[in-house]
């Protein structure tokens, strides 16, 4: 892949806190500061660059090519598992009826498909717990 598709969201692009909470990257303390509930991409090189001691153009490498080959797996049918953490995986909804709020007219919802993280015992049962760390 030529323009990776970490590289296509750009700096701005918001990173879900819980992913950041997830990864123990950021606490409610900081998201508070933040005034948001999400990350920018740039907060997070910055957090796991910290965290790892690596610099930030190599921590940028490294999740992109993470969040690359995540994508490209997963879209060619593959579950990609990092024990202890979870799991990426392709959930696909089939086509439906549904109806539109405002006037109750029934509509046709074409089949989708979206990434899934299937969260590990080891990661919910620490989300559960006090602890800060991992």
């Amino acid at each position: 892949m030529a323009k990776g598709i970490a590289k296509n969201l750009g700096e701005h692009q918001p990173i879900p806190l819980r992913f950041l909470l997830l990864c123990g990257l950021q606490t409610n303390k900081q998201a508070e500061k933040l005034g948001s509930t999400m990350a920018t991409k740039a907060e997070m090189i910055s957090a796991v660059a910290e965290r790892s001691g690596a610099d930030k153009k190599t921590t940028e490498a490294v999740l992109g090519a993470f969040f690359d080959h995540t994508a490209e797996s997963v879209k060619s049918g593959q579950k990609v598992a990092w024990p202890g953490f979870g799991t990426f995986a392709m959930s696909e909804r089939g086509p439906r009826i549904g109806r539109n709020p405002q006037t109750g007219e029934s509509i046709k919802i074409k089949k989708s498909r979206s990434l899934k993280l299937s969260t590990a015992a080891p990661m919910k049962e620490w989300l559960l717990t006090a602890k800060k760390k991992r």
